[in-house]
């Protein structure tokens, strides 16, 4: 099945803020956030962006790491999950036919830019099924109150936009998830 024109504009967002997420303020970066969500790459000097994304983010001390069994202890309660949500999540991703590549193995499988890659994946492959339940389970029960927090102690206006465009587009796509 083709995919149509929303869809693959969809997958493209979450596969630049995986990148985001992932590899921090590069170039190429920066470009395809510019691109995809129409951020102004002057809205803060990069040096800032860069130092705020390594504080907040990719340190050995940052202030939020980005993993979503640090935020979202309760989600035992849906029932449907066993043992930890690292573990869940590599269940999601095999029972989709996905192996990590060598190089993400070194990055727990609850990082929110291997979440929103798998959500690309799932968008771009039509596992509507699978992407319903992952966001349900996963996504939802963290991304948007990380967002929140991310908002809160970004030093930078650019750290702050990608807070908002990252919780917006969850919100929106679990709405229309729920509803399609």
């Amino acid at each position: 099945m083709l995919l149509d024109a929303f869809n693959q504009d969809l997958s493209q967002a979450y596969k630049v803020l995986s990148s985001f997420y992932l590899y921090g303020i590069t170039g190429d970066i920066l470009d395809e956030l510019s691109e995809e969500f129409e951020l102004s790459p002057d809205m803060d000097p990069s040096e800032d962006i860069e130092e705020d994304f390594f504080n907040l983010i990719s340190s050995p001390a940052a202030v939020l790491p980005p993993y979503e069994s640090l935020y979202a202890t309760d989600i035992a309660e849906h029932g449907s999950i066993k043992g930890t949500i690292p573990e869940d999540v590599s269940r999601f991703y095999a029972d989709a036919g996905l192996d990590l590549a060598p190089e993400m193995t070194t990055i727990a499988p609850d990082h929110i830019g291997l979440e929103m890659l798998f959500v690309s994946y799932l968008i771009e492959n039509n596992r509507i099924d699978v992407l319903r339940r992952f966001f349900s389970l996963h996504i939802i029960s963290w991304v948007p109150h990380y967002c929140d927090l991310l908002k809160e102690e970004a030093q930078t206006a650019f750290m702050k936009e990608i807070g908002g465009i990252t919780k917006e587009l969850v919100l929106t796509d679990f709405e229309d998830l729920s509803h399609g």
